[in-house]
């Protein structure tokens, strides 16, 4: 009966730490259970003692004094979250060292495990070098804490281990209540580690083991608007229960949450995207996470080409301007003397599609609907025979001159898309972007600079003279060396209050376009 006993003794499982858990604390985990699994209980022992509790010391060295107050609030904060069981101060053999810099392009940095350390660079400085909010120091310092303590990098939002905000107007650090249940259970099973490891104790090393199949998921060509199902398969090969959360970066994609995968258990997923806000080629990411210590997050990246139901391919020559502002904003050259012709072509991309009407936002310019059925090489789906309807918009020889917009409609027969827009920025001879100056909330006394570019899509042409009104100074420079681009600058300086106003003017080698003025507005105070 005894010998029974001691073999079910032997045969207890160790602790099993939570999802959120930073992959160096499940490490330290694994490695104290497989040493008393061993027996080897000095080892074990060994490990144990480097399991964050307690007082845990880091270093702060080249914080500057303005962000003092930082240090103590983050400490506090953590101790919250832990419950007590873990204070951070400044000392000697940190187990947490802070070095400090400049906000990176791409937003703070997050924390780094090496060699029994946690290392995190924090911005004290904006990109402009400006000194950084306190708070969101206190944050930076608070999340490289919490992670030394057992939290895990998240791309949740609310939470504390999320993305860190630089910004002037920030709130003040919080955690979410997920992360403070994840420090509760990492200390329970701390507790539970420690008396295995302070009697002696054998156990059964725990280690959930999952697999999640396929390792990219490939939607193909999705109708935008549809909602397509796809399967994820996770198995848990190991001899513990795995605990899984499934974090998404969209609202795009819905799946199941969490759920616990018991030793052999084989479940198939079925998440599920929604095209609805998206079109072209698409890649989002699904993160797979465990408890399990070998692979606690797992990476899925989800690609697709999403195509509208009904689509309008842009003119000739058009240049993309905005691609995701419905079917886009393209930029098109019409010519200086006579009518210019511009070509659209419409159809449906995955059935046939009847265009019923064209609707123009200028009645000056005239469509005319004729059907076509030829290879198409479009831009968004790649090259396919298409049958639709050829669209010819005739803009007139009165078009003005510079830059206008003309919109296109198109009626369609579809029950999703009853009508299809895309929105033709015009150019004309030489033109203006932007078409204006504002020197808004100017500061009297304080000089202000505004830029503009004067530009030809086709011909050259030259700057011969710059006039300003009074108070302004307008200078012009190439832009590159094509002969069709120029830089106009103006400077200003407020003298009194009150609205600002003015122009431009530019005299040039066009005989269409021998001047060219700049409006100027503001308002100073």
């Amino acid at each position: 009966m005894l010998a029974l006993v001691a073999f079910l003794v032997l045969q207890q499982p160790g602790p099993v730490l939570p999802v959120g858990t930073a992959p160096h604390l499940a490490e330290l985990n694994f490695t104290v259970q497989k040493s008393l699994e061993a027996g080897d209980f000095d080892v074990a022992r060994a490990a144990f003692a480097k399991w964050p509790t307690g007082k845990v010391t880091y270093s702060a060295a080249g914080l500057p004094t303005a962000f003092d107050a930082s240090k103590g609030a983050a400490s506090a904060l953590v101790k919250e979250i832990a419950g007590g069981h873990v204070d951070f101060e400044e000392g000697a053999d940190p187990r947490v060292v802070f070095t400090f810099g400049s906000l990176p392009p791409d937003g703070a940095s997050e924390p780094e495990w090496r060699d029994g350390k946690v290392y995190l660079e924090v911005p004290v400085t904006d990109r402009d070098g400006n000194p950084a909010n306190p708070r969101s120091v206190t944050t930076s310092l608070a999340k490289g804490m919490a992670y030394a303590a057992g939290l895990d990098i998240t791309t949740r939002r609310s939470s504390l281990m999320g993305y860190v905000v630089y910004a002037k107007n920030v709130a003040d650090p919080s955690y979410s209540q997920r992360e403070q249940t994840i420090l509760t259970q990492v200390e329970d099973a701390r507790k539970e580690l420690a008396k295995a490891v302070n009697g002696r104790v054998k156990l059964i090393t725990a280690v959930p083991v999952i697999t999640v199949t396929p390792g990219r998921i490939e939607l193909g060509t999705v109708t935008q608007g549809d909602r397509k199902d796809f399967s994820l398969t996770l198995k848990n090969t190991g001899n513990a229960p795995a605990m899984i959360e499934i974090e998404t970066t969209c609202s795009c994609l819905v799946a199941q949450p969490s759920f616990v995968l018991m030793p052999g258990e084989t479940i198939t997923q079925k998440p599920r995207f929604d095209s609805s806000d998206y079109q072209g080629e698409l890649e989002k990411h699904l993160y797979v996470l465990s408890n399990a210590p070998g692979n606690p997050r797992t990476t899925l990246v989800m690609h697709g080409i999403i195509v509208p139901e009904v689509r309008f391919v842009e003119p000739h020559g058009a240049r993309t301007v905005n691609a995701a502002a419905g079917n886009g904003l393209f930029e098109v050259e019409v010519a200086e003397k006579g009518e210019s012709s511009l070509e659209l072509l419409f159809y449906g991309t995955n059935s046939p599609v009847e265009l019923l009407d064209i609707q123009l936002g200028n009645r000056t310019a005239s469509a005319q609907i004729a059907p076509f059925s030829s290879l198409v090489d479009d831009p968004l789906i790649g090259p396919a025979v298409r049958s639709g309807a050829k669209v010819q918009i005739t803009v007139p020889e009165s078009w003005p001159l510079g830059v206008s917009w003309l919109r296109v409609v198109g009626v369609t027969n579809s029950r999703r898309r009853p009508s299809v827009e895309m929105t033709l920025q015009i150019r004309k001879g030489i033109s203006v972007s932007p078409q204006s100056m504002y020197f808004g909330d100017a500061k009297i006394g304080v000089g202000l600079e505004r830029t503009v570019m004067v530009e030809h899509g086709s011909k050259e042409f030259t700057v011969t003279k710059v006039e300003a009104t009074e108070g302004i100074v307008a200078t012009v420079e190439k832009a590159d060396e094509s002969g069709r681009r120029y830089r106009i600058t103006a400077k200003f300086t407020a003298k009194q209050a009150g609205q600002v106003s003015g122009a431009i003017t530019l005299s040039t080698s066009s005989p269409l376009q021998p001047t060219v003025t700049i409006q100027i507005g503001g308002l100073a105070g």
